[in-house]
């Protein structure tokens, strides 16, 4: 799941924590990996069900963090 650029305002975050939600009871997947941020009240849901969320940095989060351990 992506969700760089799609959390923009509370709107989004609510529309994707629902698209979360049903990719869960559809898939039952066992891992989530997620590209971007994994605000803990979206995928929430996943570890209660036993779903690992693997997240995965963006590019813009590799160079602030690079920029962050240089500070």
């Amino acid at each position: 799941m992506g969700t760089a650029g799609n959390l923009k305002n509370a709107d989004d975050r609510a529309i994707f924590q629902m698209y979360v939600a049903e990719t869960m009871k559809r898939l039952q997947p066992r891992n989530i990996v997620v590209y971007g941020d994994t605000l803990e009240n979206i995928f929430r849901a996943a570890p209660d069900a036993g779903i690992n969320v693997v997240p995965f940095p963006t590019q813009t989060q590799l160079v602030h963090a690079q920029k962050n351990r240089c500070s």
